[in-house]
């Protein structure tokens, strides 16, 4: 396959997308590789930051390092299950709808310390997570800087992460089109280089010669179709 084959290539190509997932990125008319990378973060979740309990914000992502301690699993099917968690400053429940008792057992083991980031709320005098999915014993696994992207109902933020992180790796290098002038205009940034620039989320919503750079090749294409 060749690099342009791949860029046009079908969206079910990509390791790990099925005819389900598929058909959730086609709704929002993402039908090639092409399209994927073309497909912008909006904004961006910064989870680097440790917060003690005490000084958690209702409503907002943010990232806490815990204890874990006590499960509560309710004998009444579709109550939520809990995890009780703290660290020196207060404790936090893990609610889990929908999940089975092994499964949080295996993210969530008794007595481990445990990396959590997830939207805050409070209830009955407590704070909690529900649903947590970017937990880890590991730290560094956790406290990074994610791009948001626009998704639509079934297709879930760390999905979406996970595939556009797989097409970003294997980005191809293409045959250089410009001239050296404009190149050295640009600081001579790659295609792929612009393109890997444009989803990194330190970048969003601001400008620079990697946007530039793309702006350049699409008035250039635009200008070759033309005549």
């Amino acid at each position: 396959m060749s690099n342009y084959e791949y860029l046009l290539s079908d969206i079910n190509s990509i390791n790990g997308v099925g005819s389900k997932t598929s058909k959730l990125f086609k709704k929002k008319n993402i039908n090639t590789v092409f399209d994927l990378i073309w497909s912008l973060p909006q904004s961006f979740i910064d989870r680097t930051n440790t917060i003690k309990i005490k000084d958690l914000q209702i409503g907002k992502v943010q990232t806490i390092r815990v204890h874990v301690i006590k499960y509560s699993f309710p004998r009444i099917r579709n109550l939520p299950k809990k995890v009780l968690c703290e660290d020196d400053t207060g404790k936090l429940d893990c609610i889990f709808f929908n999940s089975y008792d092994g499964y949080i057992k295996k993210i969530l083991p008794i007595n481990s310390e445990i990396t959590i980031s997830g939207k805050i709320s409070y209830y009955k005098n407590r704070y909690q997570i529900t649903n947590p999915t970017n937990l880890s014993s590991d730290e560094n696994s956790i406290k990074k800087i994610s791009p948001v992207y626009s998704l639509t109902d079934g297709l879930t933020l760390k999905s979406y992460n996970n595939i556009i992180d797989k097409v970003l790796q294997n980005i191809p290098d293409l045959d250089e089109w410009l001239s050296r002038r404009i190149l050295k205009k640009f600081n001579f940034i790659t295609w792929k280089k612009a393109i890997l620039e444009l989803h990194n989320p330190k970048n969003v919503n601001k400008k620079g010669v990697f946007l530039n750079r793309l702006i350049c090749c699409a008035l250039q294409f635009n200008f070759e179709k033309a005549v």
